[in-house]
Parts: C-alpha cells; structure tokens; sequence
C-alpha cells in the first residue's frame, strides 16, 4: 500500500469540506519555531516508526481524525 504525504492546510480543508486560507511565512517570521524548518524540509523528521502504536498498545491515530476530534471536542 501506497502512502500519500498530506499537509495540515489540506487534512484541515478536507475534514472541514472547506478550503482553508494559509500564507506561507519565512523561518525569521516564524520565530523560534522557524529555527525547525530547515531540518524539517531536510527531512529530518520524515522517518516513521510503530514505535507509537507499541507504546499506546493501538495504531496511533492520523492527522486527519486527529483534527477531526478537535473540532468536535472544541464545538467547531
């Protein structure tokens, strides 16, 4: 099985059935957390493990139904 890379903005716009505006913003506009972004377009964070699923005994929930139970939770 095939798995597809999916953002944020496009995990938020399909579990609203919206389109979601975003600008993009450089690393200095996005302070501390931008000093991330270069490793993060290196892809030092792109590597998976079941990792998660052992520690929490279940499949560790996606973005998609992670997003989706916030909004719910939070009455969006």
């Amino acid at each position: 099985m095939t798995k597809i890379a999916i953002t944020g903005v496009e995990a938020l716009a399909k579990v609203l059935r919206r389109p979601v505006a975003y600008r993009e913003v450089t690393d200095a506009e996005a302070g501390w957390l931008g000093s991330l972004f270069p490793m993060v377009r290196a892809g030092a964070f792109a590597q998976t493990t079941p990792d998660l699923s052992r520690l929490l005994g279940r499949p560790a929930t996606g973005l998609e139904d992670t997003i989706a139970a916030f909004i719910e939770r939070v009455g969006g």
